[in-house]
């Protein structure tokens, strides 16, 4: 999972909302903050991510078998591989195999039921959908997952 840390940059000054600086120094589990003779132990402020993909029917998980693949899911799968190198939880479900896990999302259940397979391949960024009808490009992956498109 992606961690974001709101004002937490290791080892140098940060200037925080209210005006105030601090030297912030981190650990895995937390930050102690600075300033003047003050000193105090707080935890991180973190935010994960975790995109989910509900796949039309295909022959296999990815899509990416038999004799005629399609390049764009070839491309996507790659892109997912890619998100999850950077932290990211992917999940990937496919309707012909995991239909439990498409009842079991009442916002994929509501988007298929005003537009049905139509809608799919649906991508859900932490239970939100943020992309629909389409696989998108990685800048698009990156930008909903939270990371660096580089």
């Amino acid at each position: 999972m992606v961690k974001k840390f709101a004002w937490v940059v290791s080892g140098r000054l940060e200037k925080l909302p209210n005006g105030n600086r601090w030297m912030i120094e981190c650990t895995e589990r937390y930050c102690i903050k600075r300033k003047a003779a003050e000193s105090r132990l707080m935890k991180k402020e973190t935010v994960m991510f975790k995109i989910e993909v509900y796949d039309p029917p295909m022959c296999c998980p990815t899509g990416v078998c038999g004799p005629d693949i399609d390049p764009k899911l070839v491309q996507f799968a790659a892109d997912l591989d890619w998100l999850k190198e950077k932290g990211v939880a992917v999940e990937r479900y496919n309707l012909a195999q995991q239909a439990d896990k498409f009842a079991d999302c009442k916002t994929v259940t509501d988007a298929m039921a005003l537009a049905g397979e139509l809608c799919l391949p649906l991508i859900l960024a932490n239970g939100e959908i943020v992309s629909r009808n389409t696989y998108p490009k990685r800048a698009d992956l990156a930008r909903f997952a939270g990371v660096d498109p580089e």
